[in-house]
């Protein structure tokens, strides 16, 4: 008995809708651990003492380069785009990535942090620790798990490559805020600084 046009038709809307749902259903699947470097020319860079000056010392060869003449602190802020409002969807801050080298003496500390900045009309802004929770020793990798470790100038050339991940991933908990991750370098005198890489790590929800 020939198949008629209608049952036709009907067998593939049920085939295509079921491959439509298995198509959905994968992309709506997390992407984890996506390393997104960030220009160090478009890196936010503020010093106590004289600013940072931006290298290049060969191809490929680009820092961030100070030497401290006393106490110095150089706070470096890293563009966060593309967040969203809710935790089911979009780009949250999972941890972030940096390659640095010290020389001469220790620094004092290095550190990173997460600031949730939420603007509002007719009042100041309100600056609170991101969601993420506190910044934890136990929270960077085996190498920068200590302070003396994240300022040691000892190890070889001098030269670190730190991450850091957060226990709970940060998106913008409300609109109009901004999430800003910092590293903060506290220099003694006659200690070298060079920032060579800079990279947010997020998770990934596009559905």
């Amino acid at each position: 008995m020939p198949i008629s046009s209608n049952a036709t038709s009907e067998r593939i809307l049920k085939t295509t809708t079921r491959l439509l749902g298995t198509i959905v259903a994968a992309a709506a699947v997390e992407t984890t651990d996506i390393e997104h470097p960030v220009p160090l020319g478009s890196l936010e860079i503020v010093s106590t003492a004289v600013m940072p000056l931006f290298t290049r010392n060969a191809a490929g060869d680009w820092y961030w380069e100070r030497t401290a003449t006393g106490a110095e602190t150089i706070y470096v802020s890293v563009p966060s785009d593309f967040l969203r409002t809710t935790a089911s969807k979009g780009r949250k801050i999972k941890g972030m990535k940096v390659a640095y080298e010290l020389g001469v003496v220790a620094a004092t500390s290095v550190d990173v942090t997460y600031t949730s900045t939420v603007f509002a009309q007719g009042v100041n802004p309100a600056v609170t620790a991101a969601h993420g929770g506190a910044v934890l020793d136990a929270q960077y990798d085996a190498a920068h798990d200590t302070a003396a470790e994240r300022a040691d100038q000892t190890v070889v050339s001098g030269e670190h490559l730190l991450s850091h991940t957060l226990a709970t991933p940060v998106y913008f908990v409300t609109a109009s805020a901004h999430v800003r991750p910092e590293i903060t370098f506290v220099l003694a005198n006659t200690g070298t600084l060079k920032v060579r890489y800079v990279a947010l790590v997020t998770t990934e929800l596009l559905q």
